[in-house]
């Protein structure tokens, strides 16, 4: 601020206007940040469709929410206290045609397994 003094108007006059210039320029920039990045955005996000990650439990690794070949099984199981509740598992498509869960398995096996009861 050398040669300003605050203690004159003009001098505040001329300080007030640089600092509103000031503003208006980074206002402006910012305005432009922020349509460059909202085109650059836009293009991104057309270009890489998003799908979900699913957890296989038969094969115990992640895979796309866009296998078609997918398949959900439910079966009836009891929590420690003995009730009944429902357990989903869901398994991606290659491991599906290898050997479907629980349907390759005998009724024996099955009822053998903790927490699995045939239905």
């Amino acid at each position: 601020m050398t040669g300003l003094s605050l203690n004159r108007p003009a001098d505040l006059v001329r300080l007030y206007s640089e600092a509103t210039q000031a503003l208006e320029r980074a206002q402006a920039l910012e305005r432009q940040a922020l349509r460059i990045k909202s085109k650059y955005m836009n293009q991104y996000e057309l270009r890489r469709p998003v799908s979900a990650a699913l957890w296989c439990d038969q094969g115990n690794h992640a895979f796309s929410g866009n296998d078609e070949g997918r398949s959900e099984y439910t079966r009836r199981a009891f929590d420690v206290d003995g009730d009944p509740i429902t357990k989903t598992f869901t398994v991606c498509g290659p491991c599906d045609r290898k050997q479907p869960p629980f349907q390759a398995l005998p009724p024996a096996v099955q009822d053998a397994v903790p927490g699995v009861v045939a239905e």
